[in-house]
């Protein structure tokens, strides 16, 4: 654990990086090699703080804690999580983690009232949402979540206003400048273009689809069939040329 300081004051950045590529960090209790309680961090008064190291290989988990300026956590290929609630009064939070996960325990949320892009959860792999509709709010922003594909995600009820693919953190060109938005690195195929936007129309004007195989409707929120099951409503092959249909002539 990190000794407390006095204070430390300054109206730029202030970090806090293990000596180590391969340290565990925790965050306000959380499990750590590198253990920053709320007493140390409460002795920081900055323009903002940076947590972690971006060739980190450790992980990195944050308990409840309320920030008193912008906060930037840090790793390499290690994962996030967002273990306890991040109060941000009016700054902005980002994660970023260039091929780890990023994942909220039932109890991990951000909130931020900070205009613009209150909130950006950047994976280089997956996104892992155990909270629910409730772990992101930004009443006078919006939030930003980067992933690999949806395929592996779980959003589990985030409502966005935008889903944009080919679009990897820090190189990702005409991001709508507004409303909270789904970014994926993966780029589409035909067939997966399709199943996209009927989810997206789906999420506008829910629609109960039957199930081919019983003839029942699929139980809410899976009002839409899975990617295989669209593929052979559609009469397409999953392995196949995206934009072929096997119409069976």
């Amino acid at each position: 654990m990190v000794s407390s300081p006095t204070a430390i004051q300054t109206t730029g950045n202030v970090t806090i990086a293990p000596y180590n590529a391969g340290t565990t960090i925790g965050i306000a209790s959380a499990s750590g090699t590198l253990s920053l309680g709320s007493a140390l961090l409460n002795t920081i008064t900055a323009g903002s703080i940076t947590i972690g190291r971006s060739d980190g290989t450790g992980a990195l988990a944050a308990n409840a804690y309320s920030w008193a300026a912008p906060a930037r956590l840090l790793t390499g290929s290690g994962g996030i999580a967002i273990n306890g609630t991040q109060s941000m009064g009016a700054r902005s939070f980002l994660a970023n983690t260039a091929s780890g996960n990023i994942s909220f325990g039932a109890s991990g949320s951000i909130t931020s009232s900070a205009a613009g892009n209150a909130i950006v959860l950047a994976s280089g792999g997956d996104f892992i949402n155990n909270n629910g509709s409730a772990a992101l709010s930004t009443p006078s922003g919006r939030w930003l979540v980067y992933s690999t594909t949806p395929v592996n995600d779980f959003d589990n009820g985030l409502r966005n206003a935008f889903r944009h693919f080919s679009c990897a953190y820090g190189s990702c060109q005409n991001i709508p400048g507004a409303g909270s938005g789904l970014l994926y690195s993966y780029t589409l195929t035909l067939p997966d273009y399709i199943y996209d936007r009927l989810i997206t129309l789906g999420r506008q004007s829910p629609i109960q689809q039957l199930d081919p195989s019983t003839g029942s409707a699929y139980p809410e929120p899976n009002f839409l069939p899975n990617y295989e099951q669209l593929l052979t409503i559609l009469g397409m092959e999953s392995d196949s040329d995206p934009a072929v249909m096997n119409t069976g002539v």
